[in-house]
């Protein structure tokens, strides 16, 4: 197999466990991490509760470390979470320019990408990335930039790191500088 598409929608049917335990999405995908080969993924988070854990960067390597050969990974969050102000503020998945470029840099075959929402940095960028490091992205597609009241030393930074990390990438989403 080499393409997967699904849609995340945890359901309450019991109520947490007793030992308070949070689900990961990790936790909940896990089963898929022996299709290793694969090479476009889809995955549609459509409903999100407090039962349930952000995909945060932590996870975002673990789908790198289960899927090394993708090629195209597309993160969306579905239409109920968007309508929430809460969730449209501080979307579940939200991960920082730097995790972008190191998750890139761990999938070298990855040509496109799409996430929900990017947390803009303007200091750490080169944190655990060698400098001179890049990848041939060819397409990074962000919904959204984050924090809402950015500023405009922060989208500056960003934008010219990843530009550098992506030389060959269209990049949809981030302001025009």
């Amino acid at each position: 197999m080499r393409k997967l598409s699904f849609c995340v929608r945890p359901v309450k049917l019991f109520p947490p466990p007793l030992t308070g335990r949070i689900t990961s999405f990790v936790d909940i995908i896990r089963p898929f991490f022996v299709l290793s080969r694969l090479r476009s993924i889809h995955l549609r988070i459509t409903h999100y509760d407090r039962a349930t854990s952000p995909l945060g960067e932590d996870e975002l390597f673990a789908l790198a470390d289960a899927w090394p050969e993708v090629e195209v990974l597309r993160l969306e969050l579905g239409k109920p979470l968007w309508s929430d102000p809460d969730y449209r503020n501080r979307p579940p998945i939200r991960p920082s320019v730097n995790c972008i470029a190191r998750f890139a840099l761990k999938c070298r075959d990855l040509k496109s990408l799409s996430l929900p929402a990017v947390e803009l940095q303007d200091r750490n960028l080169w944190v655990d990335i060698p400098l001179g490091s890049q990848h041939g992205l060819r397409w990074l597609q962000l919904g959204c930039v984050l924090p809402l009241n950015y500023s405009h030393e922060s989208l500056d930074a960003s934008t010219q790191f990843l530009q550098h990390i992506f030389p060959s990438a269209s990049i949809n989403g981030l302001p025009d500088i």
